[in-house]
């Protein structure tokens, strides 16, 4: 992680040490409401998706491994009730405010995500956080 100021100099990098979640490919970044941010990175060994908690400077507070096999993109963001919205290329999961699953929308074989009216599967090729939840796009078929 890199911190810098409006002008493009070095304010603070983290390098994480090289343990067994090795922290690679990060997706997204936000800054959490105690002025951290959140990483949604992928590691290795599976599962690939991973948040990591830091504080303001940078300092890893926390880091959670998810059943959720990223296919290299992922978005990140607050919802209104504290928790998250973590999509990837597979699955959509909600998150409470300790960044545990409340629901997820990846099935076991196949990757494909039921939602009221339909089907998506395949790629989520973007995330946009809206008034009340969030639009996801993708690939799919009405039934």
């Amino acid at each position: 992680m890199l911190k810098i100021n409006s002008e493009g100099q070095e304010i603070w990098r983290k390098i994480w040490p090289d343990d067994e979640l090795k922290a690679f490919g990060a997706l997204d970044l936000i800054s959490t409401d105690d002025n951290g941010y959140l990483l949604f990175c992928l590691t290795d060994p599976a599962p690939y998706a991973t948040l990591i908690k830091t504080d303001s400077e940078g300092n890893e507070e926390w880091r959670k491994k998810y059943a959720d096999y990223t296919g290299g993109q992922g978005w990140i963001h607050q919802t209104e009730d504290g928790g998250y919205f973590m999509a990837s290329a597979y699955a959509v999961t909600k998150l409470d405010s300790e960044c545990e699953v409340e629901w997820n929308a990846a099935a076991p074989f196949g990757f494909e995500k039921y939602f009221n009216n339909g089907m998506v599967s395949g790629i989520n090729h973007d995330m946009k956080k809206i008034d009340g939840g969030a639009v996801f796009t993708g690939y799919g078929a009405e039934d």
